[in-house]
């Protein structure tokens, strides 16, 4: 579907930032935050635990339910109160580059994505998202507009992403960080090809 834009000289505004979201501990409950640095690896922060089951193998929310009620101050849970939240003997949380596994793309979704009948089935609007996009008083984003956006470069306060793939359950797109700097609720978006 396509999105009305306003040019701008540094690219055509297509969206604004309502929502910026951090997830510590992989697979748990994440935390709203009104700014955040984007590195090289994504959002700084996002995703740099996660727990492990006796075997050494990262548990998952979809296999052990109770992780996604776990929040970022569980982070720092002693492995028995881990154990008895979870229901898993032996599970304990470990940085996440200890697993030597890349960080996850940045997360982006427009606002009312769900609505958009490409959307994959099922998906959650709310999960998982690190940045929520919605119309601004110019522009309007039709719902799933961001997913005709791979390819392209988001320039979003003082950094850039380029937009990499489609997820395969998730609704947005997955961006890359081209480069570097810092973001906040409020900030247009602006898209260059």
């Amino acid at each position: 579907m396509p999105v009305s834009s306003r040019a701008e000289p540094d690219g055509d505004v297509v969206a604004i930032v309502v929502a910026l979201l951090r997830y510590p501990l992989k697979s748990a409950a994440g935390e709203r935050l009104e700014r955040a640095d984007l590195e090289a690896g994504g959002l700084a922060g996002d995703r740099a635990w996660l727990v492990e089951g006796p075997d050494g193998r990262p548990l998952r929310a979809r296999d052990v339910a109770a992780l996604a009620l776990l929040t970022p101050d569980d982070v720092h849970l002693r492995a028995d109160a881990l154990e008895d939240r979870l229901g898993v003997t032996g599970a304990h949380v470990v940085a996440a580059d200890t697993r030597q596994a890349p960080r996850a793309a940045v997360h982006v979704v427009g606002r009312g994505a769900e609505a958009d009948p490409q959307a994959p089935p099922g998906a959650d609007p709310g999960r998982r998202a690190n940045l929520v996009l919605a119309s601004t008083d110019d522009v309007e984003l039709a719902p799933g507009a961001e997913r005709g956006w791979v390819g392209a470069v988001l320039a979003i306060g003082t950094a850039e992403l380029r937009v990499s793939r489609l997820p395969g359950r998730c609704l947005g797109v997955y961006a890359d960080v081209s480069v570097p700097g810092t973001i906040a609720v409020g900030d247009l978006v602006r898209r260059r090809r």
